[in-house]
């Protein structure tokens, strides 16, 4: 997350200023632990994807308004934010803007294709693009055209809505510039593939390929994934189910073996006998499932422990 606030005299105004749209369609936070009710992905949700170059292979999104309406988050707000809650507090100080409130959703597109990963994030949030410019250049930030940088780092910087804000490695940033431009959509039909089987309004989802070189790494642990999917909610306690793709059922006996021994071997103690009790293993042909569904009690120990 970016921190940001102050002048609007400082900003530049940006050259890929949005078209208008409608506003997200509002969220309901659930009511039934762990679950979030059933209702159709917000509208942004999917432009976010649309401007996806199609190196970005993997997916994580990640709903701020429904894990700060949780009950868990409520308990552990400090332990969850972590070191986060320092730049957090600088947000609201300095541009009275609170980003687990005024942003609502996060998401993370990675490119695990290339040499090193890259990583671009999109946020959704009603504030704007100047209200959101103004905080950046208060924080000592630059915006120019299509970049942002931060004095650490410099980064492709786009609205392709009012309410989406792109931020791209610079590799990537004219790639992103020109699809915006065209209006071009994502041509990546594995990974929308993966994404359509996971639950988009969960708290968490996400899912895509797993490149070669990074399966590879993982072959000691039983077979070769060829991509994976996750969704979790969270509510008083929490939800979480990963599925896990091979090429051949014999690949995916291999991993179900090698979860059953690692299960196996896990001792009598709190909370990890408990995590182990809570979690289903299943496997349907190529692919593997786990599902873990966490007590309140549960879910408190683990946040504990990070």
């Amino acid at each position: 997350m970016v921190a940001c606030g102050g002048s609007a005299s400082t900003v530049q105004q940006a050259s890929s200023q949005p078209e208008p749209v409608a506003p997200p369609v509002a969220e309901v936070a659930a009511q039934d632990a762990a679950v979030d009710r059933a209702a159709p992905p917000l509208k942004s949700e999917r432009r976010i994807l649309e401007y996806l170059p199609s190196a970005y292979g993997v997916v994580i999104h990640l709903s701020l308004s429904k894990l700060e309406a949780s009950e868990l988050f409520t308990r552990h707000e400090t332990s969850l934010l972590g070191s986060f809650e320092k730049e957090r507090q600088a947000m609201i100080d300095t541009c009275h803007i609170d980003p687990m409130l005024d942003f609502e959703t996060i998401t993370f597109a990675i490119d695990l294709q290339s040499g090193s990963p890259s990583l671009l994030m999109a946020l959704t949030t009603p504030l704007g693009a100047t209200r959101v410019e103004e905080c950046l250049v208060a924080m000592d930030g630059t915006i120019t055209a299509e970049h942002y940088d931060s004095g650490d780092e410099k980064m492709g910087y786009h609205w392709p809505t009012q309410d989406v804000l792109l931020l791209s490695p610079e590799r990537s940033s004219d790639e992103i510039r020109q699809s915006l431009l065209a209006g071009t959509s994502l041509d990546n039909q594995g990974l929308m593939e993966y994404l359509s089987r996971t639950d988009r309004n969960a708290t968490l989802w996400g899912g895509g390929a797993i490149p070669s070189v990074v399966a590879a790494q993982m072959a000691s642990f039983g077979g070769i994934p060829k991509g994976f999917v996750v969704r979790g909610s969270a509510w008083a306690g929490i939800d979480l189910s990963v599925e896990m793709s091979f090429a051949t059922s014999k690949e995916a006996d291999s991993m179900m073996s090698m979860l059953k021994m690692g299960t196996s071997s896990v001792g009598q103690s709190s909370p990890a006998r408990e995590l182990i009790e809570a979690t289903t293993i299943e496997q349907l042909g190529e692919t593997v499932r786990v599902d873990a569904q966490l007590s309140p009690s549960l879910a408190d120990e683990l946040v504990k422990m990070l």
